[in-house]
């Protein structure tokens, strides 16, 4: 199944390859569908699918960004102020 979805998204035009994403992270979060329970089984599913669709995982930023350092120029220097 999976070989085959690349040449099918190529074919189609689709180069972010939607077909071949979707089945690999089928392939990959198939396992863990035993584990579920009844109850959290519609949750899981549903961040399944918001996983698939947007490539993020439900309630986490899409980016986390380090805090900008600002370049120390002569001009910051404490001996520049005195």
């Amino acid at each position: 199944m999976v070989p085959a979805e690349p040449p099918k998204d190529i074919a189609q035009g689709r180069r972010d390859l939607p077909q071949s994403r979707g089945a690999q992270m089928a392939g990959r979060t198939l396992p863990a569908l035993p584990r579920q329970s009844r109850a959290g089984l519609s949750a899981w599913y549903q961040d399944i699918q918001t996983r698939l669709m947007t490539g993020r995982v439900p309630g986490v930023a899409r980016t986390i960004r380090p805090p900008q350092i600002k370049a120390r120029t002569d001009k910051d220097s404490p001996e520049a102020s005195q």
